[in-house]
């Protein structure tokens, strides 16, 4: 197996011009200090973007599980387990309105911490890290 078999190389292409950007390399490689690298040093994860992207998608999870809970009755015990951190999350249409609300805010809260916390490891790891 060849090395790029081993790597994931994540191209930006404008649209305006014919410029394209190498944004991300996810090396895959086993004994790599650090498997996602960004070419441009001052390339970040936006935080609010991902953590909204992590709200929406927990929300639709949330939304899915209760509306089926609600129709089917499948999962009901779920939907209630799950209902003791979010508000107001139950198997009805009421219930999964106010759990997707409140899966899209814990969603987005979790997701900016997550995210700004891998922004400061790879800041602090790639001043560190050897360059070829």
């Amino acid at each position: 197996m060849s090395l790029q078999e081993l790597s994931i190389e994540i191209t930006a292409e404008s649209v305006l011009d014919d410029h394209k950007v190498k944004a991300i390399d996810i090396n895959m490689l086993p004994n790599s200090p650090i498997p996602i690298s960004f070419e441009d040093p001052e390339t970040k994860f936006d935080a609010n973007t991902a953590g909204l992207g992590l709200g929406l998608l927990w929300a639709t999870i949330l939304v899915f599980l209760g509306l089926v809970a609600t129709l089917t009755g499948i999962g009901a015990g779920l939907v209630e387990w799950l209902g003791s951190v979010h508000v107001g999350y139950k198997p009805t249409l009421f219930g999964t309105f106010m759990g997707a609300i409140s899966g899209l805010v814990y969603g987005f809260i979790i997701g900016v911490i997550m995210f700004r916390v891998l922004n400061v490891i790879f800041v602090s790891v790639r001043g560190r890290r050897p360059q070829p």
